[in-house]
């Protein structure tokens, strides 16, 4: 990871036992990382040449199998956080492989345009599964404290870059399998998330029983119910009632009407999404397109694709180097959207060594993002309500994706590509000035807290 903070030292490579049993978490949520979502790069990677070149989708068609995966991630994604809060971070993330999995294995089995927009609202449903809830089991197993929210910002940050290098070095071999079958590549992409799954579920409840025994050693607790929930020392409190999944949802979102910076955090990565959707999809055909590659169009976007993830790499490490600090976080988030407004610009009135060089920035960009507004995030949350505080950050841009597909695909009807991404221009500039918004009560957060 670079520097590490003396924080970060103390709690990673002590040879304490509880250190220990704090080093594993951390591998496990790098894992996960990899296993779910390496597959769903090379997804979109022999998606996109398969939809545009083999079954020549138009832009609509594009931008609404995108949307359909947003509206679907909108709908599910609170009531998914809550419920990896109330009944598991670890069958959480088991269910978001297996209905990922299944999802490629139909998409991969049928070129029905219906039935291609189902398997990618499994993948939304699918995908709010896994949003937040392992973020929040790795804040569990350390433990909440000031310290934790930095650790675990750091994780956050080294899991996509490990996520970026691992897609980088796995490309040229699912270019390999496209070329024997773009279909069955698909398909068997969904196999391996189906396995990825059963090896990630032993291994988080693996980390939960690991905390428990850390944090409440045996018989203790057992002890405490003899005297009506109290230790003879007082150190032990009453046992609360059971969290509901409505108690969770009322707490997260009590918590983003208490915090001005999730509030404005929740404003900013809506307006960013407003314009993800049609560089998501349009850029891609565009770069497709004004390629006219033929034959050499799956090899040239898997090209495409590991240069993106080292591209990507290299920001998330700069990233990794910088997230000390809720203002420093707020800076950079800044950077990295103004980044992404910069690289539509070029995919728009670039020839095509300029587009790839704009699909490498802004993508750069919004996957340094990502883990940068998490991060942001967690010192502003608690233990209970951190997987739906994040699965509300999720809901936000989601429901500007949707809302900015919507009007993205109107576009691209009346006025064609070049005026849809341009859409996405205008979104992302928004958001840097909403960006500026949050920087504001994030300084004046931290002046109060140092005060």
């Amino acid at each position: 990871m670079g520097e590490m903070s003396p924080c970060y030292r103390a709690t990673s490579f002590s040879s304490s036992p509880a250190v220990t049993e704090r080093r594993s978490p951390t591998t496990t949520f790098h894992l996960i990382g990899v296993l779910g979502e390496v597959p769903l790069w090379a997804f979109y990677m022999v998606g996109i040449v398969w939809w545009v070149n083999d079954l020549q989708l138009t832009a609509f068609q594009l931008i609404m199998l995108g949307t359909a995966l947003e509206v679907s991630a909108l709908i599910a994604e609170v009531p998914t956080g809550a419920l990896a809060d109330r009944f598991g971070r670890g069958g959480s993330v088991l269910v978001s492989f297996v209905l990922m999995g299944v999802s490629m294995i139909v998409h991969g089995a049928t070129t029905n345009y219906a039935m291609l927009v189902l398997s990618q609202v499994l993948v939304g449903i699918g995908w709010t599964f896994r949003s937040g809830a392992d973020v929040a089991w790795l804040s569990d197993q350390f433990g909440e404290s000031t310290e934790t929210d930095d650790l675990v910002g750091k994780v956050v940050v080294r899991r996509h870059l490990i996520t970026q290098i691992a897609t980088a070095a796995t490309m040229p071999f699912v270019v390999l399998l496209g070329w024997w079958s773009l279909r069955g590549t698909l398909m068997l992409l969904g196999v391996f998330l189906l396995v990825g799954g059963l090896i990630v579920r032993p291994l988080i409840d693996a980390g939960l029983a690991s905390s428990a025994r850390a944090t409440d050693p045996v018989g203790e607790r057992r002890s405490s119910k003899h005297h009506d929930g109290v230790s003879a020392d007082n150190d032990v409190k009453p046992e609360e009632p059971p969290a509901t999944i409505g108690s969770i949802f009322r707490q997260g979102r009590g918590v983003a009407a208490k915090q001005p910076v999730i509030r404005r955090l929740l404003l900013m990565v809506f307006v960013f999404g407003l314009g993800e959707e049609a560089i998501d999809r349009l850029g891609y055909q565009r770069f497709l397109e004004e390629g006219d590659f033929g034959d050499s169009s799956l090899a040239l976007t898997g090209v495409l694709f590991v240069v993106l993830a080292l591209t990507g790499a290299v920001v998330v490490r700069q990233v990794e180097r910088r997230t000390e600090t809720g203002t420093q976080i707020a800076v950079l988030a800044g950077g990295l959207v103004g980044l992404a407004a910069v690289g539509t610009i070029f995919v728009v009135f670039s020839p095509i060594i300029g587009i790839a060089a704009g699909l490498m920035m802004q993508d750069a960009a919004r996957e340094a993002l990502s883990p940068v507004t998490t991060s942001w995030a967690n010192p502003f949350t608690n233990q209970q309500s951190r997987a739906t505080v994040h699965s509300f950050l999720s809901l936000a841009n989601g429901l500007g994706v949707a809302i900015g597909g919507l009007c993205a695909a109107a576009i691209a009807v009346v006025g064609g590509v070049s005026p849809a991404l341009l859409w996405s221009v205008a979104a992302f500039m928004a958001a840097g000035f909403a960006t500026v918004a949050v920087l504001r009560v994030t300084e004046s957060a931290e002046s109060k807290t140092s005060t």
